[in-house]
């Protein structure tokens, strides 16, 4: 049986233009996952590794203060695991229809969203990278410093925020080499037609 949550980590490498002498990497993090908090609704797509080493992919969709969708597609197999969340309740669907989750299960979808909306924190020192061209286009890039992996290779987190809007746009983890494939890769965009609700009737 699929696991009904999967821990959500932060989130490519590049080398930018020098940062500046007055950047404050921790805090224009916070000030850019604050404003996204304040949007009407975001999507958030992770790309990560599964247990079988192969590439999973989640989407999760944010309206604040309190409602998520959450879509799960895992190699292999054809029915995706979605899950909603509105409120205290929750719903999932692995194929066979909606059912309404106990509350034990719907806690922990409370709580994911909770922590989700909840004012941000940077819990490790970033620096400034500068202007970082990712996927054609230039983002500001903020960094940690290397750290040990599963795997023994240094890891790095890196955020990038758009600078035309002051949300972000990647948190990637991956190896310090340059050039590496990221080992979690979450990208965030902004629709403006999310709309969740109850799947079934209260």
């Amino acid at each position: 049986m699929r696991s009904l949550w999967f821990a959500l980590p932060l989130l490519v490498l590049a080398r930018g233009a020098p940062a500046s002498a007055d950047c404050n990497a921790n805090a224009d993090i916070e000030a850019a996952f604050t404003k996204q908090r304040q949007s009407p609704a975001w999507r958030s797509v992770v790309v990560s590794d599964s247990n079988t080493g192969e590439r999973q992919e989640q989407t999760f969709d944010y309206v604040p203060p309190d409602r998520m969708y959450r879509k799960v597609v895992v190699p292999g197999d054809p029915n995706p695991l979605e899950t909603i969340g509105v409120g205290r309740w929750a719903w999932s669907n692995v194929g066979g229809g909606w059912t309404e989750l106990q509350p034990q299960f719907a806690q922990m979808v409370q709580s994911h969203m909770q922590e989700v909306f909840a004012p941000p924190r940077t819990s490790a020192a970033f620096s400034c990278l500068g202007t970082v061209n990712v996927e054609g286009k230039d983002y500001t890039g903020y960094q940690t410093a290397p750290e040990g992996g599963e795997s023994g290779d240094p890891l790095v987190r890196t955020i990038y925020v758009d600078p035309a809007t002051g949300l972000p746009a990647f948190n990637i983890i991956g190896p310090a080499k340059p050039g590496a494939p990221p080992v979690i890769k979450e990208t965030y965009t902004y629709p403006a037609d999310i709309v969740i609700e109850s799947p079934l009737q209260q």
